[in-house]
């Protein structure tokens, strides 16, 4: 469902927010692509008291600063968090031409500690009218935590821009957040770096299939873009519901490359258990699951 809230700063506006599966998401920029960068100070390194061309809202303490920096010297982040939607935007509007072009948003993010219970660190893109008004609401797509590392995740905007008033949008603003539903611990936070924004061909990955057989979980992924993919990172895991699993709960890797149109399928370790378990696969951003039964080597789907 959306959420409705007040977004402080110079805008001013309110902006509706909905939480959305990572389904467009993708994992690499070209190089070329980094060239066309719409983003305005994307590595945050200038400024006075704000960097220039981001402004962020309240219900949170907002830091920018060189104490963790994925390139160059400074990043923003947010910690000291209450429950809320605390952002750093976008200052100015950025002009866009949903109906002619392709843009994906990208964002280099670092968690402090894992965000407690449904907590969770985003980025999402408002799309604006020739007057500055918002044009259907801001899809906050989830930062899946790993570690307290950086990482990276982009995805393809236009899905996302409300469809039967596409031609109305004109401008777009940037949003970073962190979500906090209820409680947040005093060590989590978020930090960002080296924001990406523009438009061109992309590649974007998705999970065709799901197949259990005799221990083994077999996955299709498949490149729907325009843009080969590199460096895509997958993993499947097994969630017990009842019963144990002794061999295979997690398998993790990397596919090097995948062109634009391809296929390729990724396989779990050896599995072994006892108990029914529910088995989720995340490429990139795309994710499936689906419910098993497990005795010993062997995988009944539960339909």
């Amino acid at each position: 469902m959306p959420y409705n809230v007040q977004n402080a700063g110079n805008m001013a506006i309110e902006k509706n927010f909905s939480i959305c599966q990572n389904e467009f998401a993708v994992s690499h920029i070209p190089s070329t692509i980094l060239q066309d960068n719409l983003a305005p100070n994307p590595s945050f390194e200038y400024g006075n008291e704000l960097p220039d061309g981001w402004i962020h809202g309240r219900y949170a303490k907002y830091v920018w600063d060189n104490e963790y920096a994925h390139t160059g010297n400074k990043s923003i982040g947010i910690v000291n968090l209450k429950p809320s939607l605390p952002q750093w935007y976008t200052a100015d509007l950025i002009p866009i031409d949903p109906i002619n072009n392709t843009y994906a948003f990208g964002a280099w993010y670092k968690y402090y500690a894992p965000p407690f219970q449904n907590n969770f660190g985003g980025i999402g893109i408002t799309g604006l009218d020739k007057n500055g008004h918002q044009v259907g609401v801001t899809w906050v797509l989830h930062l899946p935590y790993i570690d307290n590392e950086w990482h990276y995740f982009q995805y393809i905007c236009n899905p996302y821009f409300n469809q039967t008033r596409l031609k109305e949008i004109k401008y777009a603003t940037l949003n970073l957040f962190y979500w906090v539903w209820n409680n947040a611990n005093s060590s989590e936070g978020i930090r960002f770096d080296d924001v990406f924004f523009g438009k061109g061909e992309f590649p974007v990955i998705e999970i065709e299939s799901l197949r259990g057989f005799f221990g083994i979980v077999s996955v299709t992924v498949k490149n729907t873009g325009s843009a080969d993919a590199e460096n895509i990172p997958w993993e499947i895991n097994l969630l017990p519901v009842g019963g144990k699993i002794f061999s295979g709960e997690r398998t993790t890797g990397i596919i090097e490359k995948l062109p634009a149109g391809e296929s390729v399928t990724i396989k779990s370790d050896f599995i072994f258990g006892f108990g029914s378990a529910y088995i989720s696969v995340m490429a990139d951003g795309d994710t499936i699951s689906k419910g098993y039964f497990i005795i010993g080597p062997l995988l009944i789907e539960v339909t």
